[in-house]
């Protein structure tokens, strides 16, 4: 046995058993950002959302589920170089079961437990409780303008050139308050990546005291690369959540004024049309009831104008973030430039660094050809 090296196997073997239950950890992590994929909801301006929001999902279900096999093939890795440490023969440890059913000469292993593994606690489970779909406390509010401004609408188009339903109504049919819901689920996965990469490192420090050597170190060394490409999700899509709240929050604003400045213009002009039409003359005065609010018109298609820009940004946050490398090397700064007078912004973006993704492993870990091996 070489100089340097010491092994207590059924602290080997129980971290690996440990490993198994922080693999299933992850994987709720990963399946609970189906609940962020764009649904119901997700119309009007919203719309544009509806791609790079399922391709960010997409790309975060295939990235944690490669980080997710890296992890879970610790239990067997570990376990098999306790049983080898042991100086037990495979034959004793290995589990081979046909499967008929599959066809001739299918088979799978399984790797048995070991019997003396010392227990290793598995941490805090991350909290991942699916949020409520919900309706904004105005969408009937605005669902009444909505209907005001289509009895209206010939005649704002006639004066104006422009349908106030294309230009204002259509773009607010979404329902904003499933971006909102859509960034608690990507803050709940953060934090919960957060948590499944405290909880694999946590115990590190107990680890090494009942195995060091050559191998011991390299298995330290693997797994903190591990942990910090799982632990980097949280600060990536926190700042992803704060944009989608930032733009539900606009959204609201918008249709506050739909609500309140808009429907008292508008009511103006309905009862102009209801009240004085007559040829000729009923026409002159719903036009003098048109130009006597064409400011407040004029301003809520602006406001649609501007929400239009600030989606767009939106859309740029989700594109770049779907390449983590990219976006914690340099894209970041960039696409939330607008966004960088909060401070939670400020402090994930200082957070973000490139080598815990460019360092991530690609491999699984091995105990190599000498496990024996001094430090």
């Amino acid at each position: 046995m070489s100089a340097g090296f010491h092994v207590e196997v059924g602290h080997l073997a129980g971290f690996g058993a440990m490993t198994a239950v922080l693999h299933e950890q992850l994987l709720s992590c990963s399946a609970h950002v189906d609940e962020a994929r764009p649904g119901g909801g997700y119309e009007g301006l919203m719309s544009a959302l509806v791609s790079p929001m399922g391709t960010l999902c997409d790309g975060i279900t295939s990235r944690v589920g490669s980080r997710g096999e890296l992890v879970g093939g610790l239990r067997d890795t570990l376990t098999v170089t306790a049983w080898d440490y042991n100086g037990t023969d495979a034959s004793v440890y290995t589990e081979v079961t046909f499967i008929p059913v599959a066809g001739p000469g299918v088979f799978e292993t399984a790797i048995l437990d070991f019997p003396d593994a010392v227990a290793y606690d598995t941490g805090t489970d991350p909290a991942l409780p699916v949020p409520a779909h919900e309706e904004a406390d105005i969408q009937a509010l605005l669902d009444e303008v909505g209907g005001s401004i289509k009895v209206v609408d010939w005649a704002v188009r006639e004066v104006t050139g422009w349908s106030p339903v294309e230009t204002i109504v259509d773009p607010l049919a979404g329902n904003w308050t499933e971006l909102t819901r859509a960034a608690t689920v990507l803050e709940q996965f953060g934090a919960g990546s957060e948590q499944v990469a405290a909880n694999l490192t946590a115990p590190l420090a107990r680890l090494s005291e009942h195995w060091q050597g050559g191998a011991a170190t390299d298995f330290e060394s693997y797994l903190i690369r591990l942990a910090a490409a799982i632990e980097i999700e949280g600060p990536i899509h926190r700042l992803v959540a704060y944009v989608l709240k930032e733009i539900a929050g606009e959204f609201e604003a918008v249709a506050e004024y739909m609500v309140t400045t808009l429907k008292s213009a508008v009511d103006k002009i309905a009862t102009s049309i209801a009240t004085g039409w007559v040829p000729f003359v009923g026409w002159y005065k719903v036009y003098e009831a048109v130009m006597a609010v064409i400011e407040i018109l004029t301003e809520a298609k602006n406001l649609i104008d501007e929400l239009d820009a600030l989606v767009d940004q939106v859309v740029a946050v989700l594109d770049a973030a779907q390449d983590p490398v990219g976006f914690v090397q340099d894209q970041a700064a960039d696409v939330l430039a607008p966004y960088l007078g909060g401070a939670e912004v400020a402090q994930d973006l200082a957070r973000l660094d490139p080598s815990d993704l460019e360092d991530a492993p690609d491999d699984p870990y091995s105990v190599g050809t000498d496990p024996h091996r001094a430090s």
